[in-house]
């Protein structure tokens, strides 16, 4: 029969492993992680915005804390949705991350683009929801810098071109856990880039990447790269069940483009041509073994290609698509 604790030292060892397994839980803050530069904490649920210096003194709102913010700051969002009445701007180098099981919302109220990032900015989004946006340019989001987002969700967004990203030049990089899903690309005047639009720049899909389900009332219903643009699909990105009302249900290539092996192109459908892919740019080029498969379009279930455009690389992985897997504009 096992001793009881009954006195003080003994109390004290009985209690040590329940005492270790409280204290090594993990604080918001201590989830944030160490940075390059400082670390600025935001709570939208503070009773006074504080200087930022801790979760008990924290920014209560985002804007309040890249204002103070330097290059290369670390800013730790603590959960809750975070409506800040205008377009969040990031001019500066910065690490965005959600610390808590729930990432924070930030939400443009159907209003306008929740998040800008500037030319000369780099910017990390991490853990983060970017919903509920709307803009002539990016609903979601609005770039020209160099942007990398790891396990954050794009969402029930819209706009004209690009309603959940848009990619007006630098690089975006859409890292592990990336989710563009759910936006709409509509208008009388536009309809381009459900997921993405890439005016000039580069987007690039890692693996564990996903964009997933969106629409355009004219082309692209989940990636649309225009004629300065450039793409790059790596081994797990994944791109499906993306519709177009026009040309391209998953991807519309106007730019360059490399889809690398392994990487995922299905159940994308377009009324018109390209239901999986539309290429009508420089160059497409199939790197290996490339799903593209379950796509539904009138011509080009899989891929479509236009005049003077041309597929280098094997399209064995092109396969099982409806009513043609590739057609060749004549």
């Amino acid at each position: 029969m096992p001793r009881p604790c009954h006195s003080f030292p003994l109390l004290l060892v009985c209690a040590l492993p329940l005492l270790a397994a409280c204290t090594s839980t993990s604080s918001p803050a201590a989830a944030c992680g160490p940075g390059p530069g400082n670390t600025l904490y935001v709570n939208s649920e503070a009773h006074v915005s504080g200087d930022g210096s801790s979760m008990d003194h924290a920014f209560r709102s985002i804007s309040e804390a890249v204002s103070a913010a330097s290059s290369g700051d670390r800013l730790c969002i603590d959960t809750g949705t975070y409506q800040e009445g205008a377009p969040i701007n990031l001019g500066k180098d910065v690490h965005l991350v959600g610390v808590a099981d729930e990432p924070p919302v930030l939400t443009g109220a159907d209003l306008y683009t929740v998040v800008t990032v500037a030319a000369d900015a780099e910017v990390t989004l991490e853990n983060l929801v970017i919903s509920d946006g709307a803009g002539t340019n990016g609903g979601g989001i609005y770039t020209e810098g160099s942007l990398t987002l790891i396990n954050t969700t794009v969402a029930h967004n819209s706009a004209l071109y690009g309603a959940g990203i848009f990619v007006g030049g630098g690089t975006l990089v859409l890292a592990s856990g990336a989710k563009v899903s759910d936006n709409e690309a509509t208008g009388n005047d536009g309809g381009w880039g459900g997921g993405v639009f890439v005016d000039l720049g580069r987007i690039s899909m890692k693996a564990g990447s996903l964009v997933r389900d969106n629409d355009a009332n004219k082309s692209g219903g989940g990636v649309y790269v225009f004629r300065d643009g450039t793409a790059s699909f790596e081994s797990g990105a994944v791109i499906e069940e993306n519709r177009a009302m026009v040309n391209g249900g998953g991807f519309f290539n106007y730019g360059a483009a490399d889809i690398r092996s392994q990487s995922t192109i299905v159940r994308n459908i377009a009324m018109q041509n390209g239901g999986g892919v539309w290429h009508g740019g420089t160059s497409l080029t199939l790197d290996g073994e490339v799903l593209v498969a379950d796509n539904m379009a009138a011509l080009g279930g899989g891929v479509y290609v236009v005049t003077g455009s041309a597929i280098s690389g094997p399209d064995s992985g092109v396969a099982g698509n409806s009513p043609d897997d590739v057609f060749n504009q004549p």
